[in-house]
């Protein structure tokens, strides 16, 4: 019991020999901002495709839309 308790101290005391990843702590600046810029471009694309794909959505239901409710409205409005 008392081999356990020194090992968890010591592991828990050494965090750089127990990263999670072969890639998360062996970095110079560049390969860094390099992992940090492709997390973050892969965290925001599909993001952006699916605002994107609502956004397209929304414009072509406004263009489709729009002139037949014109058309509703216009044909209400004829005396019969």
């Amino acid at each position: 019991m008392n081999a356990a308790r020194v090992l968890l101290v010591a592991f828990l005391a050494s965090p750089t020999t127990a990263w999670a990843c072969a890639v998360c702590g062996g970095f110079s600046d560049d390969e860094k901002g390099a992992y940090i810029g492709t997390t973050a471009l892969l965290s925001f694309l599909p993001l952006g495709l699916i605002f994107g794909g609502v956004y397209y959505v929304y414009r072509a239901s406004q263009t489709h839309v729009t002139p037949m409710l014109e058309r509703t409205e216009s044909s209400d409005r004829s005396p019969q």
